[in-house]
């Protein structure tokens, strides 16, 4: 199997994540690393481990983002299936061997597993409401999972996946060029509507490392509020909602905009080195009162509010009320409690 990894700029946190696929169990085993235009050094770390490990190939090219370097990586691939891995990420030593068993046994086009992230020092797994243990044909692929891609965002990384090789070339399927937020997920639902096996391994393997400085957390240089807005406003890819007819995609959409918003509230009141409290407070001003976040309330309240716990119906009564100054205090104490 091969495993692709999109480097840019990620020497501090390298090696590890370079250690912890070399130790993989499972014996055969391909990492493919792209180096997107690096400059920090990372290039000659990769290139020094490919010269003692045959298992690693690097491909070296000029920076074109991260779409483009996972392509990179797809095309240069041999292995039966493919997964991800991003640089600033652990994953543990069985992770590959208990994804590709399984996807062997099962015959699987693609295994799902959970995920841990780490952010400071608060660490959650994310675990799925899918069935577990079993294969889940054509028809639950529809009724459970496709769903929750509308609903929830917590699925949408490829780096907690196994893909098959073979049905990614046969459909032509690849990272969308040009989008700078959600190109995984794209990229899942486009598989996904192709796909006729697919196994929720409930095991975490994979370690993400929440970095405030990657090329994810940018609050002074991305417009995280629009690209979530497009995520509502977009239409659906063809064939998606044939596949799941009968349920109310509106109303998923409206409790995923209002989520999304929710965590980008606790970013923004996060004290930040590149982006003053006032330009963030300014920012959030502007999202809480903009018409298409408005008329995703009534949707999420209905759905949603009511399995909310006292905090969280907090912090969406007073995003639903345009209160910012109690969104700061409230945020703040969440961080304190986290602490």
């Amino acid at each position: 199997m091969s495993v692709v990894v999109p480097v840019y700029n990620a020497a501090s946190r390298l090696s590890a994540c370079v250690e912890s696929l070399l130790g993989q169990t499972l014996g055969e085993c391909e990492f493919i690393f792209v180096n997107d235009g690096s400059s920090d050094g990372s290039g000659s770390i990769l290139d020094a481990y490919q010269s003692r490990d045959p298992r690693v190939r690097v491909i070296h090219q000029e920076n074109r983002g991260v779409s483009e370097a996972r392509n990179a990586g797809i095309q240069a691939c041999s292995g039966f299936y493919i997964g991800f891995v991003d640089a600033d990420d652990t994953v543990e030593a069985d992770m590959f061997e208990q994804l590709y068993r399984t996807a062997a046994a099962e015959s699987c086009d693609v295994v799902i597993c959970n995920y841990e992230s780490e952010t400071g020092a608060h660490k959650q797994i994310t675990r799925y409401p899918f069935p577990s243990g079993r294969v889940l044909l054509r028809e639950e692929l529809d009724r459970e999972i496709l769903p929750y891609y509308i609903s929830d965002e917590d699925c949408n990384s490829v780096c907690n996946k196994l893909f098959l090789r073979s049905m990614i070339e046969k459909h032509s399927l690849r990272f969308p060029q040009g989008v700078d937020l959600g190109e995984d997920g794209i990229f899942n639902v486009r598989f996904l509507l192709k796909a006729e096996r697919a196994f929720y391994l409930d095991y975490t393997g994979y370690h993400y490392l929440d970095n405030p400085g990657s090329a994810t957390r940018n609050i002074a240089g991305k417009d995280y509020f629009r690209k979530a807005l497009e995520r509502f406003e977009a239409p659906l890819p063809e064939g998606f909602e044939a596949r799941v007819g009968g349920t109310d995609i509106r109303r998923l959409r409206s409790v995923r905009f209002i989520r999304t918003a929710a965590s980008l509230v606790h970013m923004y009141m996060e004290p930040a080195r590149d982006m003053s409290l006032r330009r963030r407070m300014a920012y959030l001003r502007k999202m809480l009162n903009h018409p298409g976040l408005r008329t995703a309330f009534p949707d999420y309240y209905k759905e949603e509010y009511p399995s909310l716990d006292t905090y969280q119906r907090a912090v969406i009564d007073a995003m639903s009320r345009r209160r910012l100054g109690r969104l700061y205090l409230l945020t703040a104490y969440s961080r304190i409690r986290n602490r």
